[in-house]
């Protein structure tokens, strides 16, 4: 086998044509990162021993006083990871587990749209939920639960409307509006990241980042931030002030970005991997969306597993 690092645009040539890549392949998301909390970043092409090329990209950082360096196939956990434009054999896949296996700490996240790599090595079993996009617009809501159709009903009842953000002042009002979902969701939120990541994200191109926003009586009351590219959509941010949770932002805010995705012919409208939190599985199933494995790789040093269980004691 063959590998040798690509610079940024073989990169894009490759994603650009592989229709399972997903806006989480590209190098735009991994310079989101690197400018965001310095880590580097890589793509490196595998020309396995059939001739077949595998696209793995990879942001890493140093642990351990340097003397290791951690190897991710996505910042932030999201997918990111191999990426093939032909058919693999079940000696390529092998190849691409004995090459994976070679590094001291890597962890890759499988791509849900590859039914051919996410069932082989990946042997940590997680998930996300995907809606698999109508052809028609008058059948948006056809699979959605009872409760989400009386959501929507309600919401447009009360005159939300949705847009995508214009200025860099929507993108602040925004980030207001998580901070108050911050404080609701405590401890248990999954995340708490600075406006500055939010700053960074909003100078991404129009065309493969966006910002939704439902309005009420003129104002800001949620958000939802998507990536497009190829045939997928998905759903990586959002929010809602706690003081409008009932009055059905969310679900006004689907049904208009679902209805462009439909529009727009995309394919996927992919509401992104739950954290092991039921009530937003939940959520998301009353979308009519259907669940596809996004399976992990991990291998870490048994030095790295007592360093971590060190540091915990202190």
């Amino acid at each position: 086998m063959q590998v040798r690092k690509i610079d940024e645009s073989e990169w894009w040539d490759f994603v650009n044509n592989c229709p399972t890549a997903t806006f989480f392949h590209t190098p735009d998301w991994y310079r989101v990162w690197k400018e965001y909390d310095g880590n580097n970043y890589e793509a490196r092409l595998l020309i396995l021993k059939s001739g077949k090329k595998v696209l793995l990209p990879l942001v890493f950082r140093p642990r351990l006083k340097r003397l290791i360096k951690e190897f991710f196939s996505g910042p932030a956990g999201t997918y990111g990871g191999i990426l093939h434009m032909n058919d693999l054999s079940i000696q390529d896949i092998q190849h691409i587990e004995d090459y994976v296996n070679s590094f001291a700490f890597v962890q890759i996240r499988a791509n849900p749209l590859n039914p051919v790599l996410k069932q082989s090595f990946f042997t940590n079993q997680e998930f996300t939920q995907i809606l698999n996009l109508p052809t028609c617009v008058n059948d948006l809501t056809e699979k959605w639960s009872k409760n989400h159709a009386r959501s929507l009903k309600k919401g447009l009842k009360n005159n939300i409307t949705v847009r995508a953000a214009k200025a860099i002042t929507e993108w602040k009002k925004y980030y207001l509006v998580y901070q108050d979902s911050r404080k609701r969701w405590g401890k248990a939120a999954s995340n708490d990241y600075d406006w500055d990541l939010f700053q960074i994200i909003s100078r991404l191109d129009a065309n493969k980042c966006k910002l939704w926003l439902a309005f009420l009586d003129g104002e800001i009351i949620s958000g939802c931030l998507f990536f497009y590219l190829n045939e997928h959509v998905v759903y990586w941010h959002g929010a809602t002030l706690e003081a409008y949770l009932k009055t059905g932002p969310a679900h006004v805010l689907h049904f208009h970005i679902i209805k462009n995705a439909v529009e727009n012919n995309f394919k996927w409208y992919d509401f992104n991997p739950s954290g092991g939190y039921e009530g937003v599985v939940k959520f998301k199933k009353g979308f009519g969306t259907k669940f596809y494995a996004s399976n992990v790789f991990k291998k870490q040093p048994y030095i790295y597993n007592l360093n971590d269980l060190f540091r915990k004691k202190l």
